[in-house]
């Protein structure tokens, strides 16, 4: 009789460690999988930003290629780069917001 309460204890304990460790690992896993999607989101979010600034580049480019042949339009695409006509003088002012 002693021989079967050891072996049910032995058998107890083996099954009692098996769940311990089952355990363990499912919280790891668990562990894992959410820092996998919060890694995922971080990425999903990083492109949908690229994205949208790749749309309004295109949209910008878009506009000169629409107004490549107006005069006016191409001047002031000069004018936001800094260039200016011989005629004129250019007047920088410091220290005004």
């Amino acid at each position: 009789m002693k021989a079967l309460d050891r072996g049910a204890r032995l058998m107890r304990m083996i099954i009692i460690v098996l769940a311990l460790v089952g355990t363990v690992q499912v919280c790891f896993m668990i562990v894992v999988e959410l820092r996998r999607g919060y890694v995922a989101r971080e990425a999903i979010e990083r492109l949908e930003a690229d994205v949208a600034e790749l749309e309004a580049e295109s949209a910008r480019l878009s506009a000169v290629l629409e107004h490549g042949d107006d005069d006016a339009y191409r001047e002031q695409l000069a004018r936001r780069q800094g260039f200016i006509r011989p005629d004129e003088t250019r007047v920088v002012i410091i220290g005004v917001p």
